[in-house]
Protein backbone atom coordinates (compact mmCIF):
# COMPACT_ATOMS: atom_id res chain seq x y z
CA UNK A 1 0.00 0.00 0.00
CA UNK A 2 1.39 3.52 -0.55
CA UNK A 3 1.36 5.95 1.82
CA UNK A 4 2.09 9.49 1.15
CA UNK A 5 0.71 12.99 2.94
CA UNK A 6 1.18 15.65 -0.14
CA UNK A 7 1.33 14.59 -3.17
CA UNK A 8 2.60 18.08 -5.22
CA UNK A 9 5.38 17.96 -8.57
CA UNK A 10 6.26 14.45 -8.44
CA UNK A 11 6.89 12.61 -11.98
CA UNK A 12 5.21 9.38 -11.39
CA UNK A 13 3.85 8.19 -14.28
CA UNK A 14 2.22 4.47 -14.65
CA UNK A 15 2.26 3.85 -10.78
CA UNK A 16 -0.35 0.94 -9.35
CA UNK A 17 -1.62 1.54 -6.48
CA UNK A 18 -3.56 -1.37 -4.96
CA UNK A 19 -5.55 -1.14 -2.13
CA UNK A 20 -4.77 2.36 -1.04
CA UNK A 21 -6.87 4.55 1.29
CA UNK A 22 -6.49 7.94 2.94
CA UNK A 23 -7.99 10.42 4.49
CA UNK A 24 -9.21 13.06 1.60
CA UNK A 25 -5.94 14.54 0.31
CA UNK A 26 -5.45 17.09 -2.61
CA UNK A 27 -3.60 15.73 -5.54
CA UNK A 28 -2.33 18.46 -7.91
CA UNK A 29 0.51 19.16 -10.34
CA UNK A 30 2.04 15.83 -10.88
CA UNK A 31 1.60 13.33 -13.81
CA UNK A 32 -0.18 10.63 -13.03
CA UNK A 33 -0.59 9.34 -16.67
CA UNK A 34 -1.34 4.99 -17.30
CA UNK A 35 -1.59 4.61 -13.45
CA UNK A 36 -4.05 1.77 -11.90
CA UNK A 37 -5.90 2.45 -9.02
CA UNK A 38 -7.23 -0.51 -7.87
CA UNK A 39 -9.71 -1.31 -4.99
CA UNK A 40 -8.65 2.16 -3.62
CA UNK A 41 -10.53 4.35 -0.97
CA UNK A 42 -10.26 7.68 -2.31
CA UNK A 43 -13.38 9.47 -0.75
CA UNK A 44 -13.15 12.78 -0.74
CA UNK A 45 -10.22 13.62 -2.74
CA UNK A 46 -9.71 16.08 -4.97
CA UNK A 47 -7.19 15.71 -7.93
CA UNK A 48 -6.49 19.00 -10.02
CA UNK A 49 -4.20 20.31 -12.79
CA UNK A 50 -2.97 16.31 -13.48
CA UNK A 51 -1.97 14.27 -16.20
CA UNK A 52 -4.18 11.27 -15.54
CA UNK A 53 -5.01 10.36 -19.32
CA UNK A 54 -4.96 6.39 -19.58
CA UNK A 55 -5.16 5.66 -16.18
CA UNK A 56 -7.77 3.17 -14.66
CA UNK A 57 -9.85 3.43 -11.65
CA UNK A 58 -11.24 0.17 -10.81
CA UNK A 59 -13.36 -1.18 -7.89
CA UNK A 60 -12.35 2.35 -6.24
CA UNK A 61 -14.62 4.29 -3.79
CA UNK A 62 -14.40 7.77 -5.38
CA UNK A 63 -17.72 9.33 -3.70
CA UNK A 64 -17.59 12.93 -3.34
CA UNK A 65 -14.20 13.57 -5.36
CA UNK A 66 -13.30 16.08 -7.19
CA UNK A 67 -11.49 16.39 -10.86
CA UNK A 68 -10.75 19.80 -11.70
CA UNK A 69 -8.47 21.06 -14.65
CA UNK A 70 -7.35 18.40 -15.71
CA UNK A 71 -6.58 15.59 -18.47
CA UNK A 72 -8.68 12.25 -18.07
CA UNK A 73 -8.85 11.19 -21.59
CA UNK A 74 -8.68 7.27 -22.37
CA UNK A 75 -9.45 6.69 -18.97
CA UNK A 76 -11.05 3.87 -17.32
CA UNK A 77 -13.63 3.59 -14.39
CA UNK A 78 -14.80 0.67 -13.69
CA UNK A 79 -16.94 -0.92 -10.77
CA UNK A 80 -16.58 2.34 -8.98
CA UNK A 81 -18.49 4.10 -6.55
CA UNK A 82 -18.43 7.89 -7.83
CA UNK A 83 -21.62 9.57 -6.07
CA UNK A 84 -21.57 12.82 -6.02
CA UNK A 85 -18.73 13.44 -7.71
CA UNK A 86 -17.73 16.96 -9.35
CA UNK A 87 -15.60 17.38 -12.71
CA UNK A 88 -15.08 20.79 -14.03
CA UNK A 89 -12.63 21.54 -16.80
CA UNK A 90 -11.87 18.04 -17.39
CA UNK A 91 -10.92 16.17 -20.51
CA UNK A 92 -13.08 13.01 -20.50
CA UNK A 93 -12.29 12.19 -24.14
CA UNK A 94 -12.58 8.14 -25.03
CA UNK A 95 -13.09 7.52 -21.44
CA UNK A 96 -15.28 4.42 -20.46
CA UNK A 97 -17.32 4.24 -17.48
CA UNK A 98 -18.26 0.62 -16.90
CA UNK A 99 -20.81 -0.19 -13.63
CA UNK A 100 -20.18 2.91 -12.06
CA UNK A 101 -22.66 4.57 -9.75
CA UNK A 102 -22.44 8.51 -10.52
CA UNK A 103 -26.37 9.87 -9.17
CA UNK A 104 -26.01 12.93 -8.21
CA UNK A 105 -22.56 13.97 -9.87
CA UNK A 106 -21.99 17.07 -11.75
CA UNK A 107 -19.66 17.30 -15.28
CA UNK A 108 -19.50 21.11 -15.84
CA UNK A 109 -17.47 22.81 -18.53
CA UNK A 110 -15.95 19.63 -20.12
CA UNK A 111 -15.10 17.42 -22.86
CA UNK A 112 -16.87 14.45 -23.06
CA UNK A 113 -16.78 13.11 -26.80
CA UNK A 114 -16.21 9.58 -27.61
CA UNK A 115 -17.54 8.61 -24.24
CA UNK A 116 -18.20 4.48 -23.57
CA UNK A 117 -20.83 4.25 -20.86
CA UNK A 118 -22.65 0.86 -19.69
CA UNK A 119 -24.58 -0.14 -16.71
CA UNK A 120 -24.17 3.85 -15.16
CA UNK A 121 -26.52 5.16 -12.73
CA UNK A 122 -25.91 8.39 -14.00
CA UNK A 123 -29.57 10.11 -11.65
CA UNK A 124 -30.00 12.92 -10.23
CA UNK A 125 -26.88 14.42 -11.75
CA UNK A 126 -26.18 17.84 -13.42
CA UNK A 127 -24.60 17.91 -16.83
CA UNK A 128 -23.42 21.45 -17.99
CA UNK A 129 -21.55 23.24 -21.17
CA UNK A 130 -20.42 19.88 -22.10
CA UNK A 131 -19.19 18.51 -25.61
CA UNK A 132 -21.13 14.52 -25.36
CA UNK A 133 -20.77 14.26 -29.06
CA UNK A 134 -20.22 10.69 -30.21
CA UNK A 135 -21.17 9.35 -26.77
CA UNK A 136 -22.49 5.62 -26.32
CA UNK A 137 -24.60 4.73 -23.50
CA UNK A 138 -26.24 1.01 -22.63
CA UNK A 139 -28.18 0.52 -19.79
CA UNK A 140 -27.69 4.26 -17.92
CA UNK A 141 -30.14 5.40 -15.94
CA UNK A 142 -30.60 9.63 -16.15
CA UNK A 143 -33.59 9.95 -14.07
CA UNK A 144 -33.81 13.71 -12.88
CA UNK A 145 -30.53 14.34 -14.71
CA UNK A 146 -30.03 18.08 -15.78
CA UNK A 147 -28.34 18.50 -19.46
CA UNK A 148 -27.96 22.08 -19.93
CA UNK A 149 -26.26 23.36 -23.19
CA UNK A 150 -24.75 20.10 -24.29
CA UNK A 151 -24.11 18.69 -27.39
CA UNK A 152 -25.42 15.75 -27.82
CA UNK A 153 -24.77 15.42 -31.85
CA UNK A 154 -24.58 11.56 -32.69
CA UNK A 155 -24.82 10.05 -29.31
CA UNK A 156 -26.69 6.54 -28.77
CA UNK A 157 -28.94 5.69 -26.51
CA UNK A 158 -29.46 2.20 -25.78
CA UNK A 159 -31.96 0.84 -23.13
CA UNK A 160 -31.82 3.87 -21.30
CA UNK A 161 -34.88 4.98 -18.86
CA UNK A 162 -36.18 8.65 -20.35
CA UNK A 163 -39.17 8.13 -18.25
CA UNK A 164 -40.50 12.13 -17.77
CA UNK A 165 -37.73 13.02 -19.53
CA UNK A 166 -38.66 17.27 -20.86
CA UNK A 167 -36.64 18.57 -23.94
CA UNK A 168 -36.68 22.41 -24.08
CA UNK A 169 -34.80 25.00 -26.54
CA UNK A 170 -32.99 22.59 -28.49
CA UNK A 171 -31.82 21.19 -31.78
CA UNK A 172 -33.76 18.24 -32.82
CA UNK A 173 -33.13 17.96 -36.71
CA UNK A 174 -32.19 14.21 -37.24
CA UNK A 175 -33.42 13.36 -33.79
CA UNK A 176 -34.31 9.71 -34.08
CA UNK A 177 -36.89 7.62 -30.97
CA UNK A 178 -36.96 4.06 -31.96
CA UNK A 179 -36.74 4.32 -35.61
CA UNK A 180 -39.33 7.56 -35.73
CA UNK A 181 -37.82 11.05 -36.91
CA UNK A 182 -39.22 12.93 -34.43
CA UNK A 183 -38.48 16.42 -36.35
CA UNK A 184 -40.62 15.26 -39.11
CA UNK A 185 -43.00 13.40 -36.48
CA UNK A 186 -43.57 16.87 -34.98
CA UNK A 187 -43.50 18.75 -38.55
CA UNK A 188 -46.27 16.42 -39.46
CA UNK A 189 -48.86 17.37 -36.57
CA UNK A 190 -48.78 21.08 -37.01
Amino acid sequence: MENFENVENNNLPKVKYEHYSREPICITDDEFAGSEFIRCGLEGCTFSELNLSTSIFQDSNMEKCEFARLSLSSVIFEQSNMECTAFSAVDLNYSTFDNVYMDHSTITNASFANVVLEYVNFESANISQVNMSNTSMDDVHLTGSTFDKCNVDNVKFKDCDFSNTIIESSNIDGLVINGVNIAELLANLT
